[in-house]
């Protein structure tokens, strides 16, 4: 796997500390490498905002689902970006939005 860089709004939460940290855990194995990490006011980035609108519509979607009125087409759009080894309680509606249905750890 190739090493990625990452653009994440900045926030207070996210210390230079805590990215060494994290580039520290992610070296440790061969399938993830963060090369770098940089803060952006996502107020002007492009790309934070549009990761910010797709993950809020991505967590609505699975939301809906938990709260069992999913809809079939949106959970068939968002289901090839959503990884197996994701951390889910609900055995119903993660049959829906897992990957596949024998994909669950």
């Amino acid at each position: 796997m190739r090493p990625v860089s990452v653009v994440h709004d900045r926030q207070t939460l996210l210390t230079d500390a805590r990215i060494a940290q994290l580039k520290e855990i992610l070296s440790a194995t061969p399938e993830a490498r963060l090369s770098g990490m940089r803060l952006v006011d996502s107020r002007l980035d492009a790309r934070v905002q549009v990761a910010d609108l797709l993950a809020g519509a991505a967590r609505q979607i699975a939301e809906d689902e938990l709260d069992g009125r999913g809809d079939e087409e949106l959970i068939a759009l968002l289901r090839p970006y959503v990884d197996a080894s994701s951390i889910w309680g609900d055995e119903r509606s993660w049959s829906s939005l897992g990957p596949v249905p024998s994909a669950r750890p």
